[in-house]
């Protein structure tokens, strides 16, 4: 259910998060014109991607990192150890190719767009 007298609490919050957008209060109706993407904005909506597509990787990696830490997994042996390692890293590098593309399609998106 909508409360209508949070009109103003949204309008002030979504200018607070910087998302240079300017929402118009008509009553109890809220409207937020989407501006055409400039190529400069483009450019900082692709940065972001970036940034997040970076962050992911690394979350990746740091799961990698607390499974090769796993006191079951330093217990096996030597060989199992060795297979283990193999089939995270594959699995791993699959994620990872799977965040790349992500990126690569979204920045294609944005370009375009």
């Amino acid at each position: 259910m909508f409360d209508p007298d949070l009109v103003a609490a949204v309008d002030k919050a979504i200018r607070a998060a910087g998302l240079d957008l300017n929402p118009q209060i008509a009553g109890t109706v809220l409207k937020i014109p989407i501006p055409k993407l400039t190529q400069e904005t483009r450019q900082k909506l692709v940065k972001q991607a970036g940034l997040i597509t970076e962050e992911a990787k690394t979350v990746a990696r740091r799961v990698r990192q607390t499974a090769l830490n796993d006191k079951a997994i330093k217990a096996l042996e030597k060989d199992d150890k060795r297979v283990f390692e193999k089939q995270l890293q594959a699995v791993l590098d699959k994620n990872i190719a799977h965040i790349d593309a992500a990126y690569k399609k979204k920045e294609k998106e944005l370009m375009e767009g």
